[in-house]
C-alpha cells in the first residue's frame, strides 16, 4: 500500500505512489511536492448548528517562515501584534466534556485573549 493507505494501483503518475522507486523508500515533502503561492487564507462558516459560526484560517506549508505569517495577519486581517501566543492542544479523541464545561472554558480564554491582546492557535480539527 501506498503512504495514503491506497493500493499502489490506485495512483496515476506524479502521486508519492508512482514516485518512489526502489533507492527512494519513503515519501517526502521536499523530494515529492512542489512549493507554490498559495491565496488558501479568508473565512470558513460552519453550518449545521442552530448558530452558524464563522472563523477566519490559513493554509499554509509545514515550513513556512513565520514571518511571512505575521505578515499576513498584520496586512490582511489588520490585527495588531500579539502581546501573548496562546496555543490550544488536542490530543484525545472524542474527549467529550461536560457543555457547561465547555462553555466555560471557551469563555474563559476569549477573555483571556481579549484583555492581554493575544492570538489564539488552533489546529483546527476540533478533537481533543
Amino acid at each position: 500500500r501506498c503512504c495514503c493507505g491506497q493500493l499502489w494501483q490506485y495512483h496515476r503518475d506524479g502521486s508519492p505512489a508512482t514516485l518512489r522507486g526502489a533507492d527512494e523508500p519513503h515519501w517526502s515533502p521536499s523530494r515529492h511536492t512542489h512549493l507554490l503561492p498559495t491565496d488558501a487564507y479568508g473565512t470558513i462558516e460552519f453550518l449545521g448548528s442552530s448558530i452558524p459560526t464563522k472563523a477566519q484560517f490559513i493554509r499554509i506549508s509545514h515550513d513556512t517562515r513565520p514571518d511571512l505569517i505575521i505578515d499576513l495577519l498584520i496586512r490582511e486581517w489588520n490585527l495588531d501584534l500579539p502581546k501573548l501566543l496562546i496555543t490550544v492542544q488536542g490530543g484525545k479523541a472524542n474527549f467529550d466534556l461536560q457543555p457547561k464545561l465547555k462553555k466555560v472554558i471557551r469563555k474563559g480564554l476569549a477573555k483571556a485573549a481579549k484583555t492581554t491582546g493575544a492570538w489564539v492557535f488552533t489546529a483546527g480539527t476540533n478533537t481533543g
